[in-house]
Parts: C-alpha cells; structure tokens; sequence
C-alpha cells in the first residue's frame, strides 16, 4: 500500500486544524488542506498542497481540491465544512464515476449518510441517544415565541438557547427570564444582519457570515435545561460507527466562561466513552467527533449537551503512547509511530496558544504543561502572534475603539516575555513528546514573530530550562 494521503478542511482559523496535520504527519501521512487565507496551516513546511477555502463557492472549490488531492481521508474541523460535505454527497449523482468517488470517500470519512440528519442537529441527535441510554437534559427545538412561554410555563429558571451551526460558545446564551430568553430567541433566529456580516467583513476578515447575510439564511433555535456544573470533553476516532480509540478531558478553563476549553486534565472516563460508543453507532459515524458534556455539581452526573461532527482541538493530544490520528492512520493500514508522553496520566495540559490568550493570569499562578508544538518552530512562532483576522489596520482601529475579547487578548511584549519564561522551565509537549525547552529552542521558535514578542537573553539553567 502507498502512503496514505490525508486531507485536513477547514474554514476557521483555529489553530487545532493545523495541530492535527502535524500529528497526522507524524504518523507518515502525507497531509494536504484546504483553508482561507493567513491560517496557521499556511506555515507549515510538510504539507504537501495547501488549497483556498471560497466563501463564494465554497462546494466547487471544497470539491475541486478533493478531486485534485484524491485522499484516502478527510477530516473537516469545522461544523461548516461539515455541512458543505454533506450537501457535496446530496448533490451527487448516481451516473458520474466522479461523483460514485466522492460519496464513497465522504461516507468513508464522516460515515453513513443515514446518521448526517442527526450528526448535524443539536435537538434530534440528543432525543435520539436518550432512547439509548445516554443522560441529556430536557430540551427543545423553539419555532416561536410561543414554544419558549411553553417551555417556561413548565421549567421556569435558567435555560440555555442555542442556535444550530453553532460552535464555540458563540450562538449560546444563558438567560434567566422569559423576556430574556424571548430576546435571544428573536436576536438568533434572524438572518445574520448586513451590518454585523458587514463588520465581520471587514474587521475579521472572515466572508463567510457575509455570505451566509446575502443569503438571509435562517437558523434554527433550541432551548436546553440549564446544568449547574462544570464542563467535560472526549473526542472519538471511529470507522463504521465502531470506536477506535478515545481522549477524554475534564475543563479546568474554558474562553470566556462557556466557551471552548483552554485548560483541561486528561482523564480516564467510562461514561463518556460509553457514550460515545452509542453515539457513534447511532449515526454509524467514522472518522473523527467531539461530545460535550456538563458534569452536575450537586450529583456528579454526566450530562450530553452537543455533538461536534468533526474533529475537535482535543486531536493533537497523546496520551499513553498513542493519539487519535494514530488510530486511524491504523484503521486505513498505515504503520502509525508510538509517541512518548508523561508518566502522569492524569496531567493538567494548557492548549497553545489559546491559554496563553485567556489563562494569562491563571498560568502565571498555576504550574501547568503548556502543548508548545516546539518542533515546529515556524507553527510556534505564527501561533504566538496576534491572530491573522486581527492583523488588519482595520481590526487594529477597532482593537482600540472596541473591548472584542473573542480572540483573547494579545499579551503586551513584557508579559508575553514573563509568563513564557516561566512556562519554558516546565515540561511541555512537542507533538505528544513530554519535553523541558531550552531557551535557545524558544529563541528559535518566536524569533520570526517580530514586534509581536521579543525574547530576552535567557541563559540556559543546568536542568535544561533557561531562567532570565
């Protein structure tokens, strides 16, 4: 068998799209991606092709680059390119020996087209576990006003409303009244205005809303029963709704609150598993998903709130010698590497570089592993920037006119060259390798980051780290 060819899409910046291609690398894939201009992935030297991500004709040219890269995979991070490969297997037809080859490699990819209705909902895919067994909260897809009155006649009290294609924490909002709960039903349910789509446009560089504005697309709304708790993870590699390996979190600190994790402990989790076994064979998915779950304070039960139909900023993380791109690279035939982690299994790991972005404060009072991608000092450096959506004079106007911390904020030059001292005197992760860094390593790593960072003299320590 020839080398296996991966193909990472993704029409977000985050920066888990482009971990997860350096894992896959690692695993001797040969990895290629389509994206938008100024993401991370756009650094890295080992991919093979990099294609442009079209909010005007994303179909076409999601589907143009899979043609050109006829991978054996691939792996959507986003919930966009999620639904974008589900309406690429719809539009496909019977007769086309090319578009027999596209839905045979969607469905390889994310699964049984059966399970895509309910993969791609909130509502439906938790009543439908439920009836398996999995615990979720009480919830309901909202038509109108009316459904929520509903709703609050029989649970007054908090609740949560979600809209659909949601992912992050944005589209939530925890509300406490009927009012409240009517004005985000209102504010959700609406087509994108223009002048939001128009400010996301210009400031974030990202023309996807403005798209999606043009098109007035509607979206859809749920109500979910408020869980007083803290938040947990897994994220699952899968083939033909069977689990292949797994990597659960509990979520120490998340952006903003509500937000995606920044800092979790990795552990051992039966119930969650459990859960993702059930999940996966209901919607018979392959390749790779995320669970959300709320743990309750006052029970310590494990609440499902969401499935995340793609891979999720858990995918980077090894754990026990292995992590989930070894899975399948194992599953397609490959040979995947053992890779070496810590003896504490049960470790508290800092996600690069968004802790470093909303756990400033934390991390400084908190010795934490940090997964520094340090053997991809190019990766490092463009991480450790301000986010490319952000570089733009027109982003840096309203940086300064307007609190906008969706980002995180950008640490000035003196507490950037702080916590990072501190930080690289503690063992980090390069790529599932538990290792100290050496302050010649992280002057090489940031060197290209320029105004963003400047790393002071640091001589090295006799253990390895360096100290100021």
């Amino acid at each position: 068998m020839g080398q296996l060819k991966i193909f990472i899409a993704t029409t977000t910046w985050w920066p888990s799209a482009a971990r997860l291609a350096v894992a896959f690398h690692g695993h001797g894939a040969a990895v290629s991606a389509i994206c938008p201009h100024g993401h991370p992935m756009r650094v890295l030297r080992s991919l093979r092709a990099v294609h442009a991500y079209s909010a005007l004709a994303p179909l076409d040219t999601l589907a143009r680059a899979i043609r050109q890269e006829t991978p054996d995979l691939i792996v959507p991070t986003d919930d966009r390119v999620v639904a974008h490969l589900h309406a690429l297997h719809a539009s496909a037809t019977a007769h086309d020996p090319d578009s027999i080859a596209l839905r045979a490699l969607i469905e390889r990819s994310l699964g049984a087209p059966a399970g895509f209705s309910l993969s791609g909902t909130r509502d439906r895919l938790l009543q439908a576990v439920q009836a398996d067994g999995v615990r979720v909260p009480a919830g309901r897809s909202i038509a109108g006003v009316d459904d929520l009155r509903a709703w609050f006649a029989a649970r007054p009290g908090r609740c949560v409303i979600k809209t659909e294609g949601s992912w992050g924490g944005s589209g939530v909002s925890v509300v406490h009244t009927l009012a409240d709960a009517e004005a985000a039903f209102l504010a959700m349910s609406q087509p994108l205005t223009l002048r939001r789509a128009v400010r996301i446009l210009l400031f974030d560089g990202d023309p996807f809303p403005f798209v999606q504005c043009l098109r007035r697309e509607r979206r859809t709304v749920t109500v979910q029963a408020f869980i007083e708790g803290r938040q947990a993870n897994i994220m699952a590699a899968c083939r033909d709704g069977h689990l292949l390996d797994t990597l659960s979190v509990d979520v120490l600190r998340a952006q903003n609150g509500i937000g995606a994790a920044t800092v979790v402990r990795m552990v051992d989790c039966p119930e969650m598993e459990a859960a993702a076994a059930i999940v996966a064979r209901r919607v018979g998915a392959s390749g790779l998903f995320g669970l959300d779950f709320m743990i309750e304070t006052a029970t310590g039960l494990y609440y499902l709130i969401e499935m995340n139909p793609r891979a999720t900023q858990l995918g980077h993380l090894a754990r026990r010698g292995r992590d989930l791109a070894a899975a399948l690279v194992a599953a397609l035939g490959g040979t995947p590497r053992i890779v070496a982690t810590p003896t504490d299994e049960d470790q508290v790991v800092a996600l690069f570089p968004q802790a470093l972005r909303f756990e400033a404060d934390w991390l400084e009072r908190n010795r934490t592993r940090i997964d520094v991608p340090i053997d991809q000092p190019q990766l490092t450096a463009e991480l450790l920037r301000r986010p490319w959506t952000k570089r733009s004079p027109l982003a840096r106007i309203e940086g300064w006119l307007r609190d906008n911390d969706a980002n995180g904020k950008v640490l000035s030059q003196r507490r950037a060259e702080t916590l990072l001292a501190k930080l690289a005197s503690q063992p980090m992760e390069a790529s599932g390798n538990s290792t100290t860094i050496s302050g010649r390593r992280w002057r090489n790593a940031v060197s290209s980051c320029g105004a963003v960072i400047s790393i002071p003299r640091w001589r090295s320590s006799q253990k390895g780290g360096f100290t100021s």
